[in-house]
């Protein structure tokens, strides 16, 4: 009887053993479902990320949805797949959010090399008006400075007509230079 006892407690531990993995396996299923779910949920709820890797989430989550579908041969396989879907939608979306942000800080790159460029463009204008400043006020001071010449000039030739015309004192007819 004692044999008979001990064979009906194994014969029902097993049966319970059988009966748990199952549902032991459908939690863990339940339990991977819900991280994954959760991650993916995370992704879209974040502000910057949020907006990025649309067709990669929905293909996680398509392969979220085949592990909670899968049986116990294919679930090893379906939760890989969901685990890589879920990362490669992460990813994605932090690569695209970086990308913008790219964009955006090459943008600014560009208006600074804008503003830049204008500030040497209007500094070699002012430069080249103060230049030109500088050389209308040579011009004329030389026209200045010709006009004074031709009316000093002007001055001098009667003044120089009369030193010609008048006789030199040292070679006058009283003079006698030999001794």
């Amino acid at each position: 009887m004692k044999r008979a006892f001990f064979t009906a407690l194994a014969v029902a531990a097993l049966a319970l053993g059988f009966a748990a993995t199952p549902a032991h396996a459908a939690s863990k299923t339940d339990a991977d479902v819900a991280r994954l779910s959760a991650q993916l949920e995370q992704l879209d709820a974040d502000p910057v990320l949020g907006q990025y890797a649309l067709a990669q989430r929905t293909l996680a989550r398509n392969a979220i949805g085949d592990l909670q579908n899968a049986g116990r041969s294919e679930r090893e396989h379906a939760l890989f797949m969901a685990e890589q879907r879920v990362a490669l939608a992460q990813a994605s979306a932090k690569v695209d959010a970086d990308r913008g942000k790219l964009d955006q800080l090459q943008r600014e790159h560009d208006q600074i090399q804008l503003q830049a460029s204008q500030a040497d463009a209007a500094r070699a204008q002012a430069e080249l008006a103060r230049q030109r400043l500088q050389y209308e006020a040579a011009v004329q001071q030389t026209q200045m400075l010709q006009e004074q010449g031709a009316q000093y000039a002007q001055q001098a030739q009667p003044e120089q007509a009369a030193a010609a015309a008048r006789p030199s004192d040292v070679e006058g007819p009283g003079v006698d230079l030999g001794g």
